[in-house]
């Protein structure tokens, strides 16, 4: 089955792109204007899921032992990473309850507010992002997406199963699922459902829908010229629309990935190229990692910060608050260059760390998933 190598790419750019956004530097690279946008990343990432796993299962047979299959290798995907970073921040709230009482002082109290202990167990079951007695943003925050994806693969796997013998009508069901999220975003009163579920409903089911609009519309030779030129567009504009501020910029951004990801699904442009590289590739790999770790990477590189102010005796961190009222602390060395080289080195950190994790924890637990499915195979025969 082809793999979608520039998609991957995408998806590991774009994981960088949110480590940037959670790290606040003053005067440093992670101020410019992609970056504190970068929120609208996750939306691309819905839209990138629902199109490979639409390549990757539509044309197949899909019936409950295949159901099964696709459940067990989904949540040995998602879930062990999940869990540990979940202990993770379990123990730097212990940590930060242990610094309070030497005097370091937190934009919030240790287990308190969403972060409080009632919230522990909707993150288990990665429900924080449904229920809306949950706290969407809570303990890993990154991981409030992985909440609306895990439940979108059910969703997803549901509509396979019953639409077996219709399959053409899984593009009339997925643009109903869609156009449904779609309409919650611009009537939030119709619906009980959170935003952040139904921006993901929208956007899965877009991108399923855009991969069998390209699975059936196949542009035969065009000139390679023609393409690079689709790709520096789509590009520019994907940047003007996530910078910018308009109204309804969630919409229509959504769609305009929906569109990008077609263009660079042929991988035939030179931006195409350039996504093929290793360097890229590797990223693409490790998102996962990179998407669920930097958070906790980011607390602790401001905590050191926070604890360095006692021995330095000047400030190094500093609180602002934001137009939606949340409290976000900065970190300023009081030098621009030294501010970027900060910067860079915890991203490097980030990509380190990753790495780890790909290797300890991602690529053992989806082996241990495909041993488990192909034992519980044998075992059923």
């Amino acid at each position: 089955m082809r793999r979608f190598i520039v998609l991957d790419s995408f998806r590991g750019i774009c994981a960088l792109c949110v480590v940037f956004h959670h790290f606040n530097v003053r005067g440093s690279i992670t101020e410019w204007g992609l970056f504190r946008n970068a929120t609208f990343m996750v939306e691309f990432f819905f839209v990138l899921s629902g199109f490979v796993l639409t390549h990757a299962y539509s044309k197949r047979d899909f019936d409950w032992a295949a159901m099964k299959k696709f459940a067990i290798t989904r949540t040995f995907r998602l879930f062990p990473l999940h869990i540990i970073m979940l202990i993770v921040f379990i123990f730097l709230e212990l940590a930060k309850l242990i610094a309070q009482s030497k005097g370091i002082d937190f934009n919030k109290p240790a287990f308190s507010g969403v972060n409080a202990p009632i919230q522990i167990l909707p993150n288990i079951l990665l429900l924080q992002s449904w229920l809306t007695s949950a706290a969407t943003l809570s303990f890993n925050y990154p991981s409030w997406s992985i909440s609306v994806e895990y439940y979108l693969y059910a969703i997803f796997a549901i509509v396979l199963l019953f639409s077996q013998k219709a399959k053409s009508s899984l593009v009339i069901i997925f643009l109903i699922i869609s156009s449904v999220g779609f309409l919650g975003l611009l009537v939030p009163a119709i619906t009980i459902l959170k935003t952040e579920a139904l921006s993901g409903l929208a956007c899965f089911f877009g991108g399923a829908i855009t991969y069998i609009i390209y699975n059936n519309s196949q542009p035969g030779k065009l000139p390679r010229l023609f393409f690079s030129m689709l790709e520096v567009a789509s590009i520019l504009i994907c940047y003007y629309a996530v910078t910018l501020s308009y109204e309804y910029k969630e919409i229509f951004t959504s769609v305009l990935f929906c569109v990008t990801i077609y263009i660079f699904s042929f991988e035939i442009g030179v931006l195409s190229s350039l996504l093929k590289r290793s360097v890229f590739e590797f990223f693409g790999k490790i998102s996962f990692s990179i998407y669920m770790t930097h958070a906790a990477v980011v607390f602790v590189a401001i905590s050191l910060a926070m604890g360095a102010e006692k021995l330095v005796g000047y400030s190094i961190t500093y609180s602002v608050t934001t137009k939606t009222g949340s409290t976000l602390r900065y970190i300023d060395l009081g030098n621009v260059l030294y501010n970027n080289l900060f910067a860079l080195s915890l991203i490097a950190i980030v990509i380190a760390v990753s790495y780890i994790s790909y290797n300890i924890i991602e690529t053992r637990s989806i082996s241990a998933g495909k041993k488990y499915t192909k034992n519980k195979m044998i075992n059923t025969q």
